[in-house]
């Protein structure tokens, strides 16, 4: 997820969800540019991929993927503003999981939501409208997410349940 305003205008602003698809290294080995996808909205980042479309073929990097390059800033260290640090990142965080208020003016392919009974008519609205199809919705409750555990191999992830979903009625 974009954690600061980069262009507004293409879409690349905060709150931004994408999916990475390409980390790019210097001659140290350090980040200097991550390409994201945003296949739910591929409006975003528009602009710029028409830019980078060049590179991009030339890297062998998805024509759909964004280059999220890093970027400096000064932190004041003090009060005055006298003394000053200088922060380089890639202004990016992880989004594997989201609050409900986080995700509005998003929609996603796929989403899990956890059920909770205390949540109002006008949250749950809000949760279960950001998933584009019934088919990417998958609802659970605190007592069930105990019984999955994620399986990965080189290429995917998988939520398997660890007892017969029978067990839960």
């Amino acid at each position: 997820m974009i954690a600061t305003n980069i262009d507004v205008t293409d879409g690349l602003a905060n709150d931004a969800v994408g999916k990475l698809v390409h980390v790019e290294t210097n001659y140290e080995g350090l980040v200097n540019t991550i390409w994201l996808e945003f296949p739910d909205l591929p409006q975003i980042g528009k602009k710029l991929r028409r830019k980078a479309a060049g590179y991009a073929a030339e890297i062998n990097v998805s024509r759909m993927a964004v280059p999220i390059v890093l970027r400096s800033s000064n932190i004041p260290l003090n009060n005055n503003k006298t003394i000053l640090v200088k922060r380089t990142h890639v202004p990016l965080v992880c989004a594997c999981a989201t609050t409900i208020h986080k995700s509005q003016d998003n929609t996603y392919s796929e989403m899990a939501y956890e059920y909770d009974r205390s949540h109002s008519q006008s949250l749950l609205y809000v949760a279960l409208s950001r998933v584009t199809s019934i088919e990417g919705l998958y609802i659970t409750t605190k007592i069930m997410i105990k019984h999955f555990t994620i399986v990965e191999d080189d290429r995917h992830q998988q939520l398997i349940c660890k007892r017969n979903l029978n067990d839960f009625h």
